[in-house]
């Protein structure tokens, strides 16, 4: 896991546009990263994974045309193998999740799962006391993990999304230094650890 930058963009934005139905427009990412000082944003590349089995690989740099590879060197081997990205604002002491995605090539292997727990491994970090997010009714995979991490119903936000109109789900983090929550939530990130063999890069 790393903090994702400008360069990272354009694979961000492919996975991006692969997950959701309406991405956000082509800027935001941008804005993001350089005026947002609120916004915190990762990438899970695949070369940060151990022993996950993944269907999809990159592209060898022996297939990239010479002076492709001359020109951006690993940058484009790096873009190439980010499998997931996700984000969260800081607003005082409360982190609310603005975004999950995993390339649909290597969904179902645990990595939405490792990018929710490092998004609240950073929000413990940055000192958050909650966190807090939206989803859709529909998405039961998500709403089964998020519970799995103690996430509770916490309101509805009437026709929330605009492709079609379904309604979201405002679900909130118990207390996030609460005995309660770490007695959910380290053991799960044992697990998954136990899984998932990964390197993790992003600071405080």
């Amino acid at each position: 896991m790393s903090a994702m930058t400008i360069a990272d963009i354009p694979a961000v934005r492919k996975v991006e546009q692969q997950c959701f139905p309406t991405p956000w427009p082509r800027d935001s990412f941008r804005h993001e990263l350089t005026s947002n000082k609120m916004a915190h944003y990762v990438v899970l590349r695949q070369e940060a994974l151990g022993n996950v089995t993944t269907t999809a690989a990159p592209l060898p740099k022996s297939r990239m045309p010479d002076i492709v590879r001359k020109f951006l060197g690993d940058k484009i081997h790096s873009q190439q193998n980010i499998v997931g990205f996700a984000g969260l604002w800081l607003m005082v002491d409360e982190a609310h999740i603005t975004t999950i995605a995993v390339d649909p090539a290597h969904q179902g292997n645990g990595l939405g799962e490792l990018l929710l727990g490092s998004l609240l491994e950073l929000s413990r970090n940055l000192k958050a006391r909650l966190c807090t997010l939206e989803v859709r009714p529909s998405n039961a995979v998500a709403r089964e993990l998020y519970v799995k991490y103690g996430f509770y119903d916490h309101g509805v936000r009437k026709q929330y999304y605009s492709d079609d109109g379904e309604d979201a789900l405002v679900m909130w983090s118990p207390e996030l230094n609460d005995e309660y929550f770490k007695s959910l939530f380290f053991p799960l990130r044992l697990i998954l650890g136990h899984r998932i063999k990964w390197t993790n890069s992003v600071g405080n």
